[in-house]
């Protein structure tokens, strides 16, 4: 987890609503292939512990990429989610509120697309 691969999105580029104009079933879609691509490409002696508590060692930076390449995109998610329904100051609280439904949407259809990791992320 570093902070540039979770930081939020650039103020001036990121449009929160703009996640409105979409079906949330299209979202939930998008990301369970995401998650699929990174599950595939997930190595799985990469979890072992003994691994992964050294990712942070000198010269073992590269160690677990798999598993960090699952995270980042989490914490991605996460802050996208997190930015959308709260960083933009000027929004009116039926703006927020249509964000924040449509945010339980998309974790809604992710649940019945079994994908329990980004349900959880956006709740």
């Amino acid at each position: 987890q570093t902070s540039s691969s979770s930081s939020p999105p650039d103020p001036l580029k990121f449009e929160a609503t703009s996640v409105l104009g979409f079906p949330a079933g299209l979202i939930a879609e998008q990301l369970t292939k995401i998650e699929t691509e990174l599950f595939v490409r997930l190595v799985p002696y990469h979890c072992l512990g003994s691994l992964w508590s050294q990712r942070d060692k000198k010269g073992r930076e590269g160690v677990c990429w798999s598993v960090r390449a699952t995270i980042q995109q989490f914490n991605k998610l996460a802050n996208a989610v997190s930015a959308s329904c709260l960083w933009p100051t000027k929004l009116r609280s039926q703006q927020r509120a249509r964000l924040l439904e449509k945010w339980i949407s998309v974790a809604e259809v992710s649940q019945l697309k079994s994908n329990i990791i980004y349900c959880n992320c956006v709740l």
